[in-house]
């Protein structure tokens, strides 16, 4: 989370809209959004709202209540439009995130649980002159600044479950079920 917003330059000021508010990263990226003095609309499901409501989103956006994710932002913003886009699901919003950025723009991603394959117009890219950046694993500068945050109480890890390392397998079926909130931790 912090690799991409550091990456992706995201600074005070700005609206960032993130997708998969509700999981680990998605929820860290709200909160580090605000770290920086930018706001977000968070995307996330009817189920996790008031979860995603405790980390003070300025909109939030129910991706599973009718309407597309475009047209929901731009009831939630009005003419504003996005800075940034912070997306670790990919799939079927990407084309809606890549609409919903102004010219000059920027998207960052660093997973596609909703899928890897996108539709795509290319020439979206080059008329919005938008950036694209995919990040993976942070540098010791991006858990040094994770660390400040939560010294500074920026930033409230959220536990959902901890396993040890024999029980791997039941970690990753919780993950693969969404049926959690914030992180997943496996101890060696």
């Amino acid at each position: 989370a912090e690799h991409m917003l550091d990456t992706a330059g995201i600074k005070a000021g700005e609206m960032v809209v993130v997708t998969g508010a509700s999981g680990g990263a998605g929820s860290a990226i709200v909160q580090l959004v605000h770290a920086r003095g930018a706001q977000t609309v968070a995307v996330t499901s009817a189920r996790w709202r008031d979860e995603v409501a405790k980390l003070k989103p300025a909109h939030i956006v129910l991706r599973d209540q009718g309407g597309d994710l475009y047209d929901q932002v731009r009831a939630a913003l009005g003419t504003r439009m996005v800075d940034a886009a912070a997306d670790v699901v990919g799939g079927s919003a990407f084309r809606d995130l890549l609409a919903l950025l102004r010219a000059g723009g920027r998207y960052v991603t660093a997973g596609a649980i909703g899928g890897p394959v996108v539709p795509f117009d290319i020439r979206t890219l080059y008329l919005k002159k938008l950036t694209f950046y995919g990040v993976s694993i942070g540098y010791p500068k991006h858990f040094e600044a994770v660390l400040g945050h939560i010294r500074a109480g920026k930033l409230r890890p959220l536990l959902a479950k901890t396993y040890p390392l024999a029980k791997f397998r039941e970690a990753q079926e919780l993950f693969i079920s969404k049926n959690f909130f914030g992180n997943i931790v496996v101890t060696p």
